[in-house]
């Protein structure tokens, strides 16, 4: 039985579609593909999950898809992909760039003001690291967001698989570190999936939407940037998304100040009612 404190929501309200088989796939579009044991992660080039509920593209434990949308929409982008690779079957790293006036002005200022480095690591969870340089040499306001959708979908039915009917989603449980989403199996098994912020809550967090804001300030000439965030946290079966302090390039030795070690954004974890979870990850 599902949790009677739970409240069901229509699928359609809550991902914006209702049947897996009318959704397009993101053909034409470069993959990364990640994998450990039975967690595995298929996303586009830019490290996005996106178009919501792509059918070639989530994050899988075993035959269930948890998360079906994870989106990074950053302040003056679109942002740019510059590279991206598959580090090893269960790393990837996404570096990206953003090119606006809104933040620059002066003839000195590059035009590529703003570097982004996207890491997703697969390890019983699946966790986000966000790393941003500025090379601007005043301070920014600036502003990193993350949508983010979970429908528990069958392998099946995402390859194509017709159901005559699902079972009952319910609405996510929203703090101020974590939103938790649940989905009640046909077969009676409650799933759970966890996004987690471990290091800072967001400033603005709903059941679809995370969003942080930081505060780019320079560093003097020749002295590395201080973290502003802690070290990564462990992974889980979720992105993980939280901004970091934004340090400028240091002309006195012509590299990029470095915000060591890079941010961990938040985590989301997976749960099933049925299944033990892994040691870092909670079970409801």
């Amino acid at each position: 039985m599902a949790d009677r404190s739970l409240t069901t929501v229509a699928a359609e309200e809550l991902l914006g579609y209702a049947e897996l088989t009318q959704l397009p796939e993101s053909t034409g579009t470069e993959k990364l593909v990640l994998k450990k044991g039975n967690l595995f992660a298929v996303t586009g080039r830019l490290g996005d999950i996106f178009p919501p509920g792509a059918r070639d593209q989530g994050a899988y434990f075993e035959d269930t898809r948890f998360l079906s949308k994870l989106k990074l929409t950053v302040a003056g982008g679109p942002p740019v992909v510059l590279s991206s690779q598959s580090t090893s079957e269960y790393r990837s790293q996404v570096d990206l760039t953003v090119t606006s006036t809104s933040f620059g002005g002066l003839f000195a200022d590059p035009v590529n003001f703003l570097h982004l480095r996207r890491e997703q690591l697969v390890d019983e969870q699946l966790v986000e690291r966000l790393t941003l340089t500025n090379f601007l040499v005043h301070d920014i306001d600036y502003w990193v967001e993350y949508e983010f959708a979970c429908d528990f979908a069958d392998q099946f039915e995402v390859r194509g698989a017709r159901r005559r009917s699902r079972g009952t989603f319910f609405l996510p449980r929203v703090t101020k570190d974590r939103v938790t989403f649940a989905y009640q199996g046909r077969d009676g098994v409650l799933y759970r999936c966890e996004m987690l912020f471990p290091l800072r809550p967001p400033d603005q967090l709903t059941r679809d939407k995370a969003r942080f804001a930081a505060l780019g300030t320079p560093t003097k000439p020749g002295r590395k940037s201080r973290p502003a965030y802690g070290p990564p946290t462990r992974p889980s079966i979720a992105p993980s998304s939280r901004p970091r302090r934004i340090s400028r390039r240091s002309p006195s030795t012509g590299t990029a100040g470095r915000s060591s070690p890079p941010a961990s954004p938040g985590t989301a974890r997976r749960s099933a009612a049925t299944r033990s979870s892994p040691a870092s990850s909670r079970c409801s």
